[in-house]
């Protein structure tokens, strides 16, 4: 999953399902890239189980995706 920021320097959260996803909480399963503006959540080698609701919030604005 990919969202593009209109700040470099912005925050952005992860979650899924309403659970934060961070480095402390995500393991290996979920790593996270930042490339500029762009905030890059990858799925290490999806299974079933990842399927639900994904979110990235920042700055008051928020994008959601489905995995199916």
């Amino acid at each position: 999953f990919e969202v593009e920021v209109s700040e470099e320097g912005a925050n952005v959260k992860w979650m899924k399902d309403g659970v934060e996803l961070n480095r402390d909480t995500a393991g290996s399963k979920y790593r996270f890239k930042k490339d500029g503006k762009r905030h890059i959540l990858i799925i290490t080698e999806a299974t079933k189980e990842d399927i639900g609701t994904f979110y990235a919030f920042t700055n008051g604005d928020e994008s959601q995706a489905e995995l199916e």
